[in-house]
């Protein structure tokens, strides 16, 4: 009878314990979790403005074509109009079965990036790519430039 009543009060015990938890952590918890949200969607409202008239407000994607002949390598570069610069580009070729990219990067000094001597070096103003046709007809590639100002 004894053991009886000790397990009764070990069950009684741990179920007030828990009930304890469960309530404290509500209490407690739950309103500051709502606090602390809210405070990061205030700040947030204060900044997000002030971010977005800071970056990016006005970029000029420019896309060119060319076509590379059977067999042949072509180069094309896409560039920025004067006063913008070059933030980042991309070559598409048609086909990327048979036709493969083999240079893609910035206009550094007025040239690819592999003609520039090591160093640091102002804006880009373009972007130059050069694919290879291995197809058996003329296949048409596009480079782009993202252009900001």
């Amino acid at each position: 009878m004894d053991e009886g009543r000790q397990s009764t009060r070990r069950w009684r015990w741990a179920t007030v314990l828990a009930l304890g938890v469960v309530l404290g952590v509500l209490v407690s918890a739950t309103p500051a979790g709502a606090h602390f949200q809210a405070s990061i969607d205030h700040i947030w409202s204060h900044i997000k403005p002030k971010a977005d008239a800071r970056y990016l407000q006005n970029t000029k994607t420019i896309v060119v074509s060319d076509i590379a002949l059977v067999g042949q390598h072509e180069t094309q570069t896409a560039m920025c109009p004067d006063g913008w610069q070059a933030l980042g580009g991309r070559v598409d070729p048609n086909n990327v079965l048979t036709m493969s990219v083999t240079s893609s990067g910035p206009i550094v000094a007025g040239d690819r990036t592999l003609l520039a001597a090591d160093g640091t070096y102002g804006k880009s103003t373009g972007w130059g790519a050069q694919s290879e046709n291995n197809d058996p007809a003329n296949a048409v590639f596009k480079v782009s430039v993202i252009c900001a100002k």
